[in-house]
């Protein structure tokens, strides 16, 4: 496997959030213990003033913090932990074109201060992120009515930033834009501004002046950088959002942001990307050593990576819309129809008919988590509606097919939810009236799980239509 990746770009000086929920990811991917030796900056929690609303804060738990670093010394310790497992790593070399040929992939770099080379491969997963070096010629599509651009700089406080904020990621909105600050280490954060496209005066020193006008429509954000002294260049890229229309084919797959980009609001954009990595991998790896599988694999990675975008765009509407209302300015309501568009509701919804996703609205899986408490005994019952179908799957480093469970509510099948296995659960949970019995039941024949995980996976199962109360 060899890995081209170019000079560190401007973008490398970006502050990360990672959250707690990546540490899963990051440790599949042998990733975690590298990272924590690195002794990265904690991630606490966040702070979120949204919508003129009060302080939202969130701590997270000690044993389960995530990281706060820029963008290069991130990249620094994933590459090193690459190469120590075998990648071969082309460093300061930019692929210029990739070619699809009889013989397979062609792709010719450029090599800082060398000669240009030649790479060769039966597979080639884009990962140029915004570039989209073969992505662009894959049908990928913006999302032309909500242009953002972020302004970016670095602040520091050589007495330190107050407790409160600390180790937290702040986000807050505004009329027109939002803006959010990550500490780097105990004296710097970085700090950036996400506002609608064109609207920067020229040159650095005009991106410069318009950060700090963006800043001053802050309130909370504003007084946090009072006696604060800005550090290096501030810069402005793109933060516009896109998704292909199709992210796989066979010898190719479009990887992290080379696929899709969401909104940053999310905090998830580092998560995505690994996940996305780590899958384009697992699918590569499954049609290069079982080539009957590679149309399964394909679909497994194409159907996942279009439906985190929808399901992302989906959880931004209603933060959107809250400040639509808020501000009623047309930087929100843009930004507050087109999600719910690229989220799949609405007249002119962007999402394919024919993708339905395998998670069930979290409405309808409250709903049936609320009957379950109210209900004297649990009394579940397999439903005649439920059927079993095969349908492709994660097991170890292949994508096989499996057993999912399927109904009317559920067409494409579930498999599992928070890790517990439907499967597994609705065999055991009929004949226990109580779920404390039926939560037992499951861990004595398969890999232990939280309660919270069971009951949400018990309501799923009632809300699909897999179990019903006799």
């Amino acid at each position: 496997m060899a890995l081209v990746r170019p000079g560190t770009p401007a973008a490398a000086a970006l502050g990360e959030s990672i959250p707690p929920s990546a540490r899963r990811i990051l440790a599949e991917l042998d990733f975690l213990a590298p990272l924590e030796r690195a002794a990265l900056h904690a991630n606490r929690g966040n702070v979120v003033w949204w919508s003129g609303e009060e302080a939202r804060s969130e701590t997270f738990p000690d044993g389960q913090l995530g990281f706060h670093t820029d963008r290069a010394s991130l990249e620094a310790v994933l590459l090193g932990t690459a190469e120590r497992a075998g990648v071969s790593v082309l460093d300061h070399a930019t692929a210029r074109s990739a070619a699809e040929t009889p013989e397979g992939w062609r792709v010719v770099c450029e090599r800082e201060g060398g000669p240009s080379l030649e790479v060769w491969g039966d597979w080639v997963v884009d990962a140029t992120g915004r570039h989209g070096l073969v992505a662009r010629t894959e049908g990928r599509r913006p999302d032309r009515g909500t242009s953002t651009l972020a302004l970016v700089r670095r602040w520091r406080r050589t007495d330190g930033w107050p407790d409160e904020h600390a180790h937290r990621t702040l986000i807050e909105s505004y009329a027109d834009g939002w803006a959010w600050s990550v500490p780097l280490d105990d004296g710097v954060r970085c700090v950036a501004a996400m506002i609608g496209g064109r609207r920067v005066r020229r040159g650095r020193a005009g991106v410069a002046a318009t950060l700090e006008a963006e800043l001053t429509k802050t309130r909370h954000l504003k007084q946090a950088l009072e006696g604060a002294t800005t550090e290096g260049e501030a810069w402005a890229c793109s933060a516009s959002l896109y998704t292909a229309g199709r992210f796989a084919r066979p010898g190719l797959l479009l990887a992290g942001d080379a696929g899709s980009f969401i909104d940053p609001l999310s905090s998830f954009g580092v998560k995505k990307a690994l996940s996305s990595g780590w899958l384009a991998g697992i699918a590569a790896h499954t049609a290069l050593v079982d080539s009957q599988s590679t149309s399964a694999a394909i679909e497994f990675f194409d159907r996942r990576e279009a439906d985190v975008y929808r399901r992302y765009r989906n959880l931004s509407a209603p933060f959107f819309e809250r400040a639509a209302a808020v501000y009623a300015t047309p930087y929100w309501e843009v930004r507050a129809r087109a999600a719910r568009r690229a989220g799949g509701e609405g007249p002119d919804s962007a999402a394919d008919p024919d993708r339905t996703a395998t998670e069930l609205p979290e409405t309808e899986v409250r709903a049936a988590y609320e009957v379950i408490r109210a209900r004297p005994t649990l009394d579940a019952v397999v439903s005649a509606a439920l059927r079993r179908v095969d349908r492709p799957a994660i097991e170890g480093h292949r994508i096989v097919l499996q057993e999912h469970l399927a109904s009317v509510r559920c067409p494409e099948g579930i498999r599992h939810v928070r890790g517990v296995d439907l499967r597994q659960l609705v065999a055991s949970a009929p004949g226990h009236g109580e779920v404390p019995d039926a939560w037992a039941a499951y861990n004595g024949a398969a890999p232990p799980v939280t309660l919270p995980d069971y009951l949400t996976a018990l309501a799923t199962a009632f809300a699909a239509g897999f179990l019903q109360h006799g």
